[in-house]
């Protein structure tokens, strides 16, 4: 539906500009482009001889920016995930160039230069760091979601030793609150969600991290109201895995 996908786009706006998607409420970028706009309204109205092209050119650009950075989640998909933040640096960028070539002879051009740069350049510093940070939640995630692998792995290598059955097949059930993100890591959308959570990625998990494929078939009822059923876990424990014959039971927390 374009009509409610349309309303979707403009009620995330104070999401996005407020950076909310990327990690916490930050004004850096709201500041900076109100200033640079504030910047290109003064050039226009100091330039007694501009031309209309300029008019036009920052009515274009703005309407492109939009239309290139709104028409997918409009016209298809309102999911406006980290990705969609990044052209919003295009704004402050666009108006900031026709700005300068609109104030170019001004007095104070140059120091309207090194302002907006000095702007231009904390935007992109901050940006950085949040990145950043993305990145080392991403790592932190992947490491935990392995570390678990290897430890119901070890379980399993134990249980084979002593009993001498293989196991061939995996079983999975969610507790009774399912954790999305490890602690003190950002997650929004699909950003940082635990391997675990994912119903699709955890068979897949052990074929990477141990190398061995195993079969997922469903949780047996029996086996689930004997060992699990209405528990709930925190942190990972031994008591969330259970093997009976070739499967290994496992609850995901």
């Amino acid at each position: 539906d374009i009509k409610t996908n349309l309303f979707t786009v403009i009620r995330m706006q104070p999401v996005l500009w407020s950076m909310v998607t990327t990690g916490a409420f930050d004004l850096t970028l709201i500041l900076a482009t109100v200033i640079i706009v504030g910047y290109l309204i003064f050039s226009v109205i100091k330039n007694k001889n501009i031309k209309n092209y300029y008019i036009l050119a920052i009515i274009g650009g703005t309407i492109a920016i939009c239309v290139f950075m709104f028409s997918t989640h409009i016209l298809a998909e309102p999911w406006l995930s980290q990705r969609t933040t990044v052209m919003l640096y295009a704004f402050p960028s666009f108006f900031l160039l026709i700005a300068f070539v609109v104030n170019k002879k001004n007095i104070h051009y140059n120091l309207a230069k090194v302002i907006t740069i000095a702007l231009m350049l904390s935007l992109i510093g901050n940006y950085i760091y949040r990145a950043n940070n993305i990145a080392i939640g991403m790592q932190k995630t992947n490491l935990v979601d392995k570390i678990i692998v290897q430890q119901v792995m070890q379980k399993i290598n134990e249980y084979e030793s002593e009993k001498g059955i293989e196991i061939r097949k995996i079983s999975f059930k969610n507790d009774k609150y399912i954790s999305w993100s490890y602690p003190d890591v950002f997650c929004m959308f699909d950003l940082n969600v635990r391997a675990w959570a994912v119903d699709w990625a955890r068979a897949n998990m052990f074929r990477l991290y141990s190398g061995r494929y195993f079969e997922e078939v469903p949780m047996k009822e029996e086996v689930y109201s004997k060992y699990f059923q209405d528990k709930n876990w925190d942190i990972f424990q031994e008591a969330q895995i259970q093997i009976i014959d070739d499967v290994a039971y496992i609850m995901v927390y």
